[in-house]
């Protein structure tokens, strides 16, 4: 990467801070430590999964209590397309959003003291009636099936379930 596109990068990068710690091997560690935010907060980690190839490794480490879903759902996609193999960390709190990202890498780590939780969706609809009914009926079609695809792996379809239906797990 050069300098200019570093010092780019940089500037952008407030929530999510990226450190490469050794070029020969390349490996980058990612720090996710503050709320999922907007989207434009993660441009450089975005952009890390997306120009690595298979040679490197992305370690996201993570202390979170979670965001903006539709932010996750742009990681968790770029997350997909990565050629690198990534690992997820649990190095506190993992909760809500993040826990979303931990279980969409492709391996996964768990310090002694961390913490997971998940939990359906919130959110706000507002508009006219048939504007809120219609943003209603698209919400539950679409984040229910999300979720099932996320969390399909980690917990079972009862346990689901029960979260979709409000328990916090």
């Amino acid at each position: 990467m050069n300098d200019e596109k570093r010092q780019l990068f940089q500037q952008l990068n407030e929530y999510c801070k990226i450190q490469p710690t050794d070029v020969t091997t390349k490996r980058y560690d990612v720090y996710l430590n503050f709320l999922i935010d907007k989207p434009h907060f993660y441009f450089e980690f975005l952009e890390l999964m997306r120009s690595a190839n298979e040679e490197d490794e992305i370690f996201v480490h993570i202390n979170n209590n979670g965001g903006y879903v539709d932010t996750t759902m742009q990681i968790i996609n770029a997350m997909k397309e990565c050629e690198a193999h990534i690992t997820t960390c649990i190095e506190g709190a993992c909760h809500s959003a993040a826990s979303m990202i931990l279980l969409s890498g492709d391996s996964v780590k768990v310090s002694v003291h961390g913490s997971m939780l998940c939990h359906y969706y919130s959110g706000i609809a507002y508009g006219k009636g048939s504007d809120i009914e219609s943003q209603v009926l698209f919400d539950k079609n679409m984040y229910k099936g999300f979720y099932y695809k996320i969390y399909n792996k980690f917990l079972t379809k009862q346990e689901i379930k029960r979260m979709i239906s409000g328990v916090d797990i």
